[in-house]
Parts: C-alpha cells; sequence; structure tokens
C-alpha cells in the first residue's frame, strides 16, 4: 500500500528502508506581557522561533550527509490573542534517521535547545520518546521475494489529507507475504536443518 506505487507493483529493497523515529515534546516557558511592551515580559514564541531554526545545524553541520537525518516541527502550539505574549509555547516534532540513530543526535537537540532557552532567558521542559526503530531489510531475504515474484488515484503518500488504499493491492501483497514464509520453509528445510524461531527476520513492501 505504498502511496507512490501502481497497484500490482510490489517494491522490495535491502538495507535500511524505513527511517526510525523518535518523538520530542518541548514546551518552553516564559513570562507573559503586553505585546506592545514585550521588554516587560519574557518572549517564549521568540525562544522557540530560535529553536526551530538552531536545531536545523545539527542535519547540515553536526551529521554527515551520508547518514540521513530529519529533525522536523510539526506542532507549534501558543498564545490566545494577538495583543498578549503568552507565558509557554509548545513545540511537537520528530527526530528520523535512516541509519543506526546515535545519542549524539538527541544529545545535540537537548544542548541547543537548552542554550537558546538560556540565552532567551526561559525555562524548559523535553521529552523524547521511541516511536519506532529503524527497519533494515535482511539481504538474504529480500532476494528470497524477489525469487518469488494503474490503480484508481491512490497516488497521495501516507498522512497527506487525500491519501487513500488501492483495496485490489491487498490480495497481491498477502499472497507474496505467504510466497515468501513457503519459501523460507522449503529453504530452511532443504538446508538440513531445524528453522531458528529465535532470529529476527523483517521483509517490508514500500
Amino acid at each position: 500500500m505504498g502511496g507512490p506505487l501502481p497497484t500490482g507493483v510490489i517494491g522490495v529493497a535491502a538495507g535500511p528502508v524505513m527511517a526510525s523515529s523518535e518523538y520530542f515534546h518541548l514546551t518552553i516557558r516564559g513570562q507573559g506581557g503586553h505585546g506592545g511592551a514585550p521588554h516587560t515580559a519574557v518572549d517564549p514564541v521568540l525562544c522557540a522561533a530560535d529553536v526551530i531554526q538552531g536545531v536545523q545545524a545539527i542535519q547540515t553541520r553536526e551529521i554527515s550527509v551520508l547518514k540521513p537525518t530529519l529533525i522536523t516541527f510539526c506542532k507549534v502550539h501558543g498564545g490566545t490573542s494577538p495583543t498578549i505574549i503568552p507565558e509557554e509555547v509548545v513545540l511537537e516534532g520528530s527526530i528520523r534517521c535512516l541509519h543506526e540513530p546515535s545519542a549524539e543526535t538527541k544529545a545535540g537537540f537537548a544542548r541547543i535547545v537548552e542554550g537558546v532557552c538560556r540565552a532567551h532567558r526561559t525555562h524548559h521542559d523535553l521529552r523524547i520518546v521511541l516511536g519506532n526503530s529503524l527497519l533494515v531489510n535482511d539481504a538474504g531475504l529480500v532476494d528470497l521475494v524477489r525469487a518469488g515474484g494503474a490503480g484508481r488515484g491512490t497516488v497521495f503518500p501516507h498522512h497527506h489529507p487525500r491519501f487513500d488504499i488501492d483495496e485490489n493491492a491487498l490480495p497481491i501483497g498477502v499472497e507474496m507475504h505467504v510466497r515468501t514464509a513457503l519459501r523460507f520453509l522449503a529453504v530452511a528445510g532443504s538446508a538440513g536443518g531445524p528453522v531458528d524461531n529465535d532470529a529476527a527476520y523483517t521483509t517490508s513492501c514500500v
């Protein structure tokens, strides 16, 4: 059900195919005040803007371009009036890596947030939680899938407001997974040994 792929096409690739995701929730607290007298307040909105800009340096200046990494802010919430500086702003988003994520990425994020907030005289609370781990397709199993191996306007990517699926693709995906499972059992049986149920094998249609 990959949005960019037409019905009847199965996309298979070895190695990293779906990025890991870690979700952050950042609350920046300042001191509310009148929009006409910002010098009497501690503006969390201005601080939030600098945080959003500042952490982009992690992707472009601290991590190799050979290690795809995205830091995306998808929710910004603060204020109730165009004339009032709010006391707090909440930012939420995700950190995604198409490589084994390193602690340096999260540490760099936290370091920049802390430095920017200190410069703006604000306080902050930052939480980062794991959404999903990096999906890496086993090369041998990808070869196994490949060995067996126009929609109705469903071309919009996932999370797009017009995203839809062509249900005609469902039997194709089921058949691919069933055939792969049967082929794997046949190959394991011909090798003369039991199947290792503890081994972690993952395939993906993307």
